[in-house]
């Protein structure tokens, strides 16, 4: 975990220095994702994508941070779009499922602890 906290120092310092720097912002959207903070990430990538829509990298990163399996799918299609080698659909739907699953989860956990 500690190292995805200096990975968004670092990203952050080259942000300060050059905004509009997509690969910086995709790689702090990356530890972000890592670090469970995904409406931050989804920003990052989102800004990156406002600077190079053509990145298949981005798109793929976008669709494992969609909310569900249709939005993920549309955002995965555009990361094909860019780069028809791109054949990661499987770690996208795992990361999706992984991601719903630890949001039962901690739903379950919170009615338990409050007696719902």
């Amino acid at each position: 975990m500690q190292k995805y906290n200096k990975a968004i120092v670092y990203y952050d310092t080259l942000l300060v220095h050059n905004p509009k720097d997509s690969v910086a912002l995709e790689e702090k959207g990356h530890a972000l994702f890592h670090l469970d903070r995904f409406s931050e990430a989804l920003a990052c990538i989102d800004k990156a994508l406002k600077i190079n829509q053509n990145a298949a990298d981005l798109w793929y990163q976008k669709s494992t941070l969609a909310e569900d399996f249709n939005e993920a799918i549309k955002y995965f299609d555009r990361a094909l779009k860019f780069n028809p080698e791109f054949d990661d659909i499987f770690a996208v739907a795992i990361t999706l499922g992984i991601r719903n699953k630890k949001k039962k989860v901690e739903k379950m956990e919170k009615n338990i602890r409050f007696g719902y």
